[in-house]
């Protein structure tokens, strides 16, 4: 199989105001296929916090579940959309997952009790950062498994990148024979009266040593430790910030984002979908090719040799 290199793409700068910080960093993401190395040079969007819950009590917006409707549309691209977009988008600057080497395999069991390679998000409901991510990871993770229960979110209207459309993994649960998902939205989109936004899920232990141990300077680069979103592939690939900048998605709704996700020409379908081929690229390689319905495609085949 050919192995295609990621070019660099353009930078995309963003500060946020308090109380939760935000921080953009250069990062050059060195993708490891056998024995191919595709090396991505990109400036990935961050935003900076504490794995800790800052000043905030339990709370949240009322859950409103997606409608099937919505959630079909967009976990049911067609698939020469995907082969369409490939892995750049050449309109929309795209970043992919970090390849890290030589730790212990992140595996979990599936409905049957095998173990399989596990994916780990850390985000919140108020981080336009994680509202962007979620889209990639919706589209991607659904050609391996089936999402139950999400839910309908924006991020903060006080935030940067105000009220960005998006979906709550806050009930969400995953099913697949391939992969295992976990989900943890720490804080929520409400502002909390003691400063930031009030607390809404804990991640257990052994989800927070995952996170302290990846999200940090020896993984991800120094500015773009202890960032959200955070999505840990198997301990195999890393994504520290989002794939792409909030700004494509300003002004739309759930519905009109997901209405465009057919069209391959759309800059908004190949900010999303070239995100997704990219973590399913690394979702491939550490289900060694499984499925190969997802795994021979065009846009993941391109990349290199999906076993691993």
């Amino acid at each position: 199989m050919s192995a295609a290199a990621l070019r660099p793409r353009r930078p995309h700068r963003s500060t946020r105001p308090t109380p939760v910080p935000t921080r953009r960093a250069v990062r050059a993401s060195v993708w490891a296929w056998g024995t191919t190395a595709l090396v991505v040079t990109a400036i990935a969007v961050l935003v900076v916090v504490r794995l800790s819950a800052g000043p905030g009590s339990a709370g949240a917006t009322p859950f409103e579940p997606a409608p099937s409707s919505l959630v079909k549309a967009v976990t049911g691209i067609p698939a020469a959309v995907y082969d369409r977009v490939g892995l750049r988008s050449p309109v929309v600057p795209v970043t992919g997952p970090v390849a890290i080497t030589g730790q212990t395999p992140l595996l979990a069991p599936d409905a049957s009790g095998q173990r399989v390679p596990e994916v780990l998000y850390f985000g919140a409901e108020y981080c336009p950062f994680c509202a962007v991510e979620r889209w990639a990871l919706i589209v991607a993770l659904s050609r391996f498994g089936t999402f139950h229960d999400l839910g309908l979110v924006s991020s903060s209207v006080t935030d940067a990148y105000p009220g960005t459309p998006s979906f709550s993994f806050v009930r969400a649960s995953y099913s697949s024979r391939f992969v295992a998902f976990r989900a943890v939205e720490r804080w929520s989109n409400v502002p909390s009266p003691e400063g930031g936004y009030r607390s809404l899920a804990r991640p257990t232990p052994a989800e927070a040593a995952v996170v302290a141990r990846y999200d940090s300077a020896r993984y991800v680069g120094g500015p773009s430790a202890g960032s959200i979103p955070f999505v840990d592939i198997a301990n195999r690939f890393l994504v520290s910030g989002s794939c792409f900048s909030p700004s494509f998605l300003a002004g739309l709704s759930q519905e009109e984002v997901a209405a465009r996700l057919a069209d391959p020409n759309d800059p908004i379908t190949r900010a999303i979908v070239a995100s997704a081929d990219a973590i399913d690229a690394a979702l491939c390689s550490a289900t060694h090719g499984r499925p190969g319905s997802v795994c021979g495609t065009r846009a993941v085949d391109d990349v290199g040799p999906s076993g691993g």
